[in-house]
């Protein structure tokens, strides 16, 4: 008997298995970014379809078996997607770190951090302007860095890095400072051996 584990976790990749089934990557708070089998879920009936779709919200009930993850329930409070298709640029920025977060992440690892940081990204581009999609996209991706450690150090962004939420007045300060935060994350990107 397999223990079911319950984690709140944003869809960020889908990958058809065969005509039905479904491998869904979910950033789960509690696990890290984990990869799931998704079965029968491409037959229209099926109660997991809304939470394996890419950019989905929610509480998701996985196991943990012998051949790895399957996702076996879901609660889905938001699709990020649903909310930002027809903004296109804030779509693509979500898209973009979220290839970016596919390829920086290795295995389960939990790092609760990571989840919220990408959480508050997800959420603050529903309102954002569009003045303030790409200094929230470049000190997001900082602060991942910042947390696995590929970040160098910059006094000057020390306390953008510390905050716990994105916020419009601190977006615009720093807003004039992007082309040396572009800089620094391609430095840390370049040493990452990744990307």
């Amino acid at each position: 008997m397999y223990h079911k584990h319950h984690t709140r976790g944003i869809v960020l990749s889908t990958k058809a298995e065969g005509d039905l089934h479904m491998r869904v990557g979910i950033l789960t708070e509690d696990f890290g970014l984990v990869y799931a089998r998704v079965g029968g879920v491409r037959n229209n009936s099926s109660k997991l379809r809304s939470g394996s779709q890419e950019f989905a919200y929610g509480d998701f009930s996985l196991i943990s078996g012998k051949t790895g993850w399957r996702l076996v329930g879901v609660r889905i409070q938001t699709n990020f997607f649903e909310k930002l298709k027809v903004f296109r640029e804030k779509a693509k920025v979500m898209a973009s770190v979220s290839l970016l977060l596919r390829k920086l992440l290795f295995g389960e690892e939990k790092d609760q951090n990571i989840f919220e940081i990408v959480l508050d990204f997800f959420e603050f581009l529903i309102s954002a302007k569009p003045e303030e999609v790409a200094p929230s996209e470049c000190i997001t991706v900082m602060k991942v860095l910042n947390i696995l450690g590929f970040l160098r150090s910059d006094p000057e962004f020390i306390e953008p890095l510390a905050l716990n939420k994105l916020e419009p007045a601190t977006l615009s300060i720093i807003a004039s400072r992007r082309a040396r935060m572009i800089n620094l994350i391609n430095e840390s990107l370049s040493a990452t051996h990744v990307v």
